[in-house]
């Protein structure tokens, strides 16, 4: 049907042809180009960062978190991690097919929840999807003829970056050996302590007036004291001259009238008082005298001890009863109780906190309120900004996390989005009426709150001085009695009872015996003139009676104050023991103010590095504040001014001091402030010369050939504008693409000549010819064009399969001209062979494609790597040879009923062809005759092969030459910086010897994975274009000439490793156990039995990177009598050993530069100092200091550099690397062997991973996609051939053929790679073609009533034409391929090798062995078959055919 329109009506097939054309050009012009294929790698990383925690501290507080975490993610397939010093690592692998966006979501909100159950010194865990495009595309050096380092640096950051991040397809530069500038802020200690001198001293002057006064303050009590003594003698001798004032009263009155009956009274009063008090004497003396008589001289002390004693407590008792009243009448007038008081309270909180509510409710209403005002929407606008700013930080901190400088710029936003925060609720609670009269009310309640406080704490406090008062009292009087019964026990019960009546009065009445004896002596030379008034009175009883009335008032009146004597003297006693206890107070008060005053006012607590850290930070501020109103209308207004010079930093006052002299305290007075840079610390090396090594990234969808390209663009025009400057490519992913894609497109070009050729020679006529050499390039660009709009990208994979399906792409064609061609020469015209022609084999190459597009389709059935890497060839073959069969249908036939009008029949015959004919037709009746030798050879041969398989090596990829080599030098960890980069030069010196090198470039750095250990450096290595040797040669020279040096060297000569896909490369076992000890046993005992298995070298038991970490052991019992915890002495101890820090960021001359605080470097604490760092804490409610030794152990032990985990268990991996000249499949085989009855100890098991693992599993799959492959096949021909038997005739060379390909490794001394068994996969849907075409043609005869041997051998005559044809077409078309010439083409090379071997035999089986197998198996007569009937119209003499169609007509 195809045929015939197309011959019916060529100028459509030709338009159809232009624009195959135009979308074809079009669609290559537009197409992505990479190395590989688009690969969304199912893995993700969990990074996070603890620093100054060892791998076993890492693994207990963040691994095992992020792992518990993280295992419920969806579709999550295998979980490994590495806990090294500092990082942990968790590495999630997931099921094919799982939506990593999804994922990552879902992960992110996995560890929001864990946020609060890592530990505080724990960063934020960063997640980061596994992807090709984080290999960086390009690494190019910069130097330049003019500038020295620091201001190439500056001119690399300021010019060369912006200028290469701004070209298309570029998504970052970072650089490496840049100059960093910043202002180091050294503290000196010297200088603090002596303004912290000076500052003390000055607090001393400004305390001396205060210890003064409490000194006097003293003195006057003491004086106080005396004075009293003093007085209360004196009181008493005046009472006594009172009474002799009456007495001489009396005298007056007896002398100037007759006493009156009152004065007779009164003088007998005053006689009778004489008597009580000589009596009260006499009773006191005779107490005495008793004592001192009668008791020794120790038990007499001991009873004036007692009456001392006694003494003091009765005053005591008077003192508490004085303290009982004053509190009673406190309580009277709260007149309330306590639980009303606490009601009280309880109310007023409760309006507090209904206050409280109001006013938030307000304030939380008033941003709605206040929407219009345009103050608060420009601070809404503040915020937005900044929490925008923050965000932006935040995302590019993920991608950076080692920045100190994005970190920095973070922590200031977060302080800036605070302040605006802060001004918010300001603005709010000024501005709002309803919020400021809520926040009127509060405060009227937090009054009232305070207000019952104070009178519930009142109220507790006088009951509390009531009940001491009381108890004092009954204290008091239980100790008065005590001490009256200890007198009775010393003088007896009656005379201790006459002593304490004795002295109790005197001390009541007249307070000592002294005052008693003074008033006796004083009335005594009286008394017998009072007695002879009294006799004188009784002659004048009136007179005498108003006397001794009178003599009774003032009697009275003397006894009164007597009393209040006593009392005033009592409480005197009390206040001046009230002022002395207030006067201790005081001195206490003092010393601890004094303390307080020296502590605040000393500079060692707040001149440290975290506090001037802050204090910059704080001080380096400068915010927009909204905006205020004026006459002239609203102003913007901001607050805060950073600083912007050295000058002005050096200057910043920090502390103003009243006290003394001190006055202004500025940065330069306590610190060296300077600008510094990192030149020195720096190492960049470009041929020897100092550089920046710049490292270029690609966004995720753009090509990186194209993104290479415009950066080479940006790179001339900045090395034309800048003169001396260089910019060279020392690694360049773009630049290895385009020699890949150049060396494809070349085996193409040459591939298709070569089946041109092949054409000419067997047709040996150029129309022809030119027909089959259209079909080319239109099959190509219609392919193309299905490629560019299905996402199938140009690499090195897809254009792979278009270099195969060059060859096999002219097969359609080949078989569509011949046929047609044949015809021609029997004699038909050109059109009706042209439809007659395609008709007779349009069922069988359609079949002979779908039986080479479905070796395919299996891919779809497979998952990982495999998918990944083989589906855009799967689809690019398919696409090429759908092309081709709709060519060789439709433009074949229009074009040979046009070009092949000329008569052939009568042109001169191909001689040579026409003998290997007549040649093969004689083997082939032969062999029809003798079948079974024929058939036993070629199995036998099947069977060797296979037997050479076993024995073969395997492999995952080729290596791939490069145009660069990439080596690293890892120096022991014990080397300094400057040993490191001497090394280096001499490792660079020593390469640059090596024949083949170009340029030569390094660089000083660690990697993500490799925070732990010594210093890394890594050194690229561009090659010469005139080399002779391959990259993987060079590498191994390089690493031959530096053997012999103090480090280790490594070079790798392929800058496309797979080993980061498939595991690593060499041999790999991961013990896996809980016990660490046993399953570092049984790692070392796995070590010692793999270096017995031949081929294998440098094996590792996983243990060889251990550190030294210090431990700190802290005695908890101890640490808590300082009222310390753990915790507490980690945050001291940290803090002693930070050796600097980064307080905020000042523009500087249009740089902003990081302002780093650094400690004195004798405050620094060292490993030498640890034991002796002082900890404060607080011992009986005093600060204190301690040694750390004193309450914790300082120990060294061996620690793991990494754990490693999987599936959240602990693993050792044990490592092996490859002898030269031996295979990994091999030697993974010899130890399988070997540990097939290694018994592990119980509770450990290993896996074998790494590379063999990977091998493995690929080739599985690509042996279950051959055999899906042949299932398919087989159906396809059961169709074609409507028969179930007749495709085993065919299918049975499949097999077969693999022999072939077997033995072309095998010959050539390959290894039977991944993409060699492609290979195979690929031969099982071409060396079925021609045998489909053979036995449908075969059919074809014998349907027309050809006997079945004749049928065969006529079949061979006729078909052997255009078999050789295509086969060789598609051997020579991979011929380029085959030999590895060019770029990249030792990838592909054994996929080509076991085709062309493969094809090659299958070929010979087509011609022999399928005729043979059929002549056994069909011996049938296919015209008892309806089926092979019905397509029996095929294969009919095309005269006969357009008769019967006339008839039918």
């Amino acid at each position: 049907m195809l045929s015939r329109l197309s011959v019916k009506k060529p100028m459509t097939i030709f338009v159809c042809v232009m624009l195959v054309l135009i979308l074809g050009v079009m669609s290559f012009i537009n197409m992505t180009t990479d190395l590989l294929p688009n690969m969304d790698l199912p893995y993700a990383i969990a990074y996070t960062t603890y620093i100054g925690a060892s791998p076993e501290q890492v693994e207990q507080s963040v691994t095992k978190t992020l792992e518990s975490a993280l295992a419920t993610t969806s579709g999550v397939k295998n979980i490994t991690s590495i806990s090294q010093e500092n990082v942990s690592i968790v590495v999630l692998e997931f099921e094919e097919g799982t939506g990593m966006d999804s994922a990552m979501i879902e992960m992110n909100a996995s560890l929001d929840q864990i946020a609060g159950s890592l530990p505080e010194a724990a960063g934020s865990p960063v997640l980061m999807k596994i992807n090709p495009d984080m290999l960086p595309i390009m690494v190019l050096a910069v130097d330049s003829d003019n500038m020295a380092r620091n201001e190439l640096s500056e001119f690399t950051s300021s010019t060369v970056i912006p200028a290469l991040e701004r070209v298309d397809g570029v998504a970052s530069v970072s650089g490496s050996g840049l100059v960093e500038s910043q202002i180091r802020v050294e503290l000196d200690q010297a200088k603090i302590d002596e303004l912290n001198d000076k500052v003390l001293a000055a607090i001393d002057s400004s305390l001396a007036d205060a210890e003064k006064q409490l000194k006097d303050s003293r003195r006057q009590i003491n004086d106080a004291k005396k004075k009293l003594e003093e007085q209360s003698g004196t009181a008493y001798a005046q009472l006594v001259a009172a009474a002799q004032q009456l007495a001489d009263a009396k005298d007056q009155a007896s002398l100037g009238s007759t006493l009156t009956s009152a004065e007779v009274k009164a003088i007998q009063a005053v006689l009778a008082q004489y008597d009580n008090m000589v009596n009260l004497r006499d009773s006191y003396n005779a107490s005495e005298d008793y004592a001192r008589t009668h008791l020794s001289a120790v038990k007499y002390a001991e009873l004036q001890s007692l009456q001392l004693t006694r003494t003091q407590l009765r005053a005591q008792l008077k003192a508490a009863q004085a303290s009982l009243e004053t509190a009673e009448a406190t309580l009277k007038e709260i007149g309330s109780s306590e639980a009303a008081l606490q009601q009280d309270v309880t109310n007023a909180k409760d309006a507090q906190e209904a206050a409280q509510t109001a006013y938030d409710e307000a304030l939380a209403g008033a941003p709605e309120r206040l929407k219009d005002d345009p103050g608060w929407q420009d601070l809404l606008r503040q915020e937005q900004e900044k929490q925008a700013e923050i965000a932006e930080l935040e995302e590019q901190l993920k991608e950076n996390p080692d920045d100190a400088e994005l970190q920095a710029k973070l922590d200031t936003a977060k302080a800036a989005l605070a302040t605006i925060q802060a001004a918010q609720t300001t603005y709010l609670t000024r501005n709002d009426p309803q919020t400021v009269a809520a926040a009127e009310k509060l405060s009227a309640a937090e009054e009232e709150v305070t207000r019952a406080n104070a009178r519930l704490e009142t109220f507790r406090q006088a009951t509390e001085a009531k009940a001491e008062a009381e108890k004092a009292i009954a204290d008091t009087t239980k100790a008065i009695e005590e001490n009256a019964a200890a007198i009775k026990g010393v003088l007896g019960e009656a005379e201790g009872k006459k002593w304490i009546e004795s002295h109790d009065k005197v001390q009541d009445d007249y307070g000592t015996i002294a005052e008693l004896n003074a008033a006796i002596d004083a009335l005594a030379p009286r008394i017998p003139q009072l007695k002879k008034e009294l006799e004188t009175a009784q002659s004048s009883q009136k007179e005498l009676d108003a006397a001794l009335s009178q003599l009774d008032k003032a009697q009275s009146q003397l006894e009164t104050g007597k009393l209040e004597l006593s009392q005033q003297l009592i409480l005197a006693t009390v206040q001046l023991q009230q002022a002395e206890q207030a006067l201790n107070e005081a001195e206490e008060q003092f010393r601890q103010q004094r303390d307080a005053a020296y502590k605040a006012a000393g500079l060692d607590g707040i001149l440290t590095q975290s506090a001037v850290s802050q204090l910059l930070m704080a001080q380096n501020f400068s915010m927009p504040a909204g905006y205020i109103q004026s006459d002239e209308g609203q102003l913007a207004l901001k607050v805060g001014d950073k600083f912007s010079s050295l000058e002005e930093l050096q200057n910043w006052v920090l502390f103003n001091y009243s006290v003394g002299d001190i006055g202004e305290i500025r940065l330069s007075d306590i610190a060296a402030v300077r600008l510094a840079d990192n030149s020195e610390e720096l190492y960049a090396k470009i041929n020897g010369n100092d550089g920046v090594l710049l490292t270029v990234q690609k966004s995720s969808i753009a090509s990186t050939s194209g993104a290479c390209d415009n950066l080479y663009a940006a790179m001339e025009k900045l090395e034309e504008k800048y003169e001396g400057l260089h910019l060279t490519a020392l690694s360049d992913q773009g630049q290895y693409i385009d020699l890949v894609i150049s060396s494809v497109l070349e085996n193409l070009l040459f591939g298709a000549l070569l089946a041109v050729i092949v054409l000419m020679l067997f047709l040996r006529d150029f129309r022809p010819t030119i027909i089959v050499a259209l079909s080319i390039p239109i099959s190509l660009l219609l392919a193309v064009v299905l490629m560019h709009f299905t996402g199938v990208t140009l690499n090195i994979i897809s254009l792979s399969g278009l270099a195969l399906g060059v060859g096999m792409l002219v097969d359609n064609s080949i078989v569509a001209i011949e046929n047609i061609y044949r015809l021609r020469q029997l004699g038909y015209n050109a059109a009706t062979a042209a439809v007659h022609g395609c008709r007779q084999i349009a069922g069988a190459i359609t079949a002979s494609t779908l039986t080479t597009v479905c070796v395919f389709v299996p891919i779809l059935f497979t998952s990982g790597l495999t998918r990944q890497i083989f589906a855009d060839m799967g689809l690019t073959i398919a696409y090429s040879l759908g092309a081709s069969l709709l060519v060789a249908l439709t433009l074949v036939p229009a074009l040979s009923g046009k070009i092949l009008t000329r008569d052939t029949a009568g042109e001169k015959p191909n001689r040579l062809l026409n003998r290997m004919i007549a040649g093969y037709e004689n083997l082939l009746r032969k062999v029809l005759r003798h079948k079974a030798p024929v058939l036993l050879g070629a199995v036998a041969l099947l069977i060797a092969s296979a037997v050479l398989a076993v024995s073969m090596g395997t492999a995952f990829m080729p290596e791939m030459d490069s145009p660069q080599v990439s080596v690293s030098i890892e120096m022991p960890e014990d080397a300094t910086q400057s040993e490191s980069w001497a090394m280096c030069d001499t490792v660079l010196e020593r390469i640059l010897t090596v024949d083949g090198v170009d340029t030569v470039g390094a660089m000083e750095g660690q990697s993500m994975m490799s925070m732990g250990g010594g210093s890394s450096l890594s050194i690229y290595v561009l090659l010469g274009d005139d080399r002779s040797d391959s990259s993987q040669e060079i590498a191994k020279k390089i690493e031959e000439a530096c053997a012999d040096l103090d480090c280790t060297v490594s070079a790798n000569g392929s800058t496309m490793d797979m080993s980061m896909m498939t595991g690593g490369s060499g041999i790999q076992l991961a013990v896996t156990g809980d016990d660490m000890d046993a399953l570092r046993a049984a790692a070392t005992d796995l070590a010692k039995t793999l270096s017995a298995v031949e081929g294998v070298a440098s094996v590792s038991d996983g243990q060889e990177d251990s550190s030294t970490e210090v431990r700190i052991t802290v005695d908890k019992a101890k640490a808590a009598e300082y009222n310390l915890t753990v915790a507490q002495v980690y945050q001291q101890v940290a803090a002693a050993v930070l050796s600097q820090t980064t307080a905020t960021n000042i523009t500087v001359d249009n740089s902003d530069l990081p302002v780093v605080v650094v400690p004195d470097s004798a405050g620094i604490t060292t490993r030498e100092t640890l034991e002796e760092l002082r900890l404060t804490g607080t011992k009986n409610q005093e600060e204190c200091e301690v040694r750390l030794s004193e309450i914790a152990a300082v120990t060294e032990a061996a620690s793991a550099s990494a754990i490693h985990r999987e599936n959240q268990a602990r693993t050792v991996t044990v490592t092996a690397q490859i002898a030269d000249g031996y295979n990994i499949g091999l030697v993974s085989r010899e130890v399988e062997k070997l540990l097939a009855d290694y018994e592990m100890p119980e509770g450990c098991s290993y896996a074998i991973e790494g590379e063999n693992e990977m091998i493995q599993s690929t080739m599985s799959d690509l042996i279950l996609m051959i055999a899906l492959a042949i299932a398919f096949i087989y159906l396809i021909m059961v169709a074609q051939f409507q028969s179930l038997l007749s495709p085993f005739i065919v299918l049975f060379t499949i097999p077969l053929a693999f022999t072939g390909g077997l033995l072309a490794l095998w010959i050539t001394g390959k290894e039977l790679s991944v993409i060699a068994m492609l290979g195979f996969l690929m031969l099982a849907g071409v060396v079925v073609n021609n045998g489909i075409v053979f036995v449908d043609y075969a059919n074809g005869l014998r349907l027309e009533g050809m006997e079945r041997a004749e049928a065969l051998v006529q079949t061979g005559r006729d078909r052997i034409r255009p078999i050789l044809m295509t086969a060789m077409t598609t051997i020579f078309g991979l011929a380029t391929m085959a030999l590895g010439l060019g770029a990249g083409g030792d990838m592909l090379q054994p996929l080509a090798i076991v085709t062309i071997g493969g094809l090659a035999y299958a070929t010979l089986l087509t011609l022999f062995i399928v005729p043979a197998i059929y002549d056994i198996f069909l011996k049938k007569d296919p015209k008892n078959s309806p089926a092979l009937r019905a397509a029996a119209l095929s294969w009919k003499d095309p005269k006969k055919v357009v008769i019967e169609e006339v008839e039918e007509v």
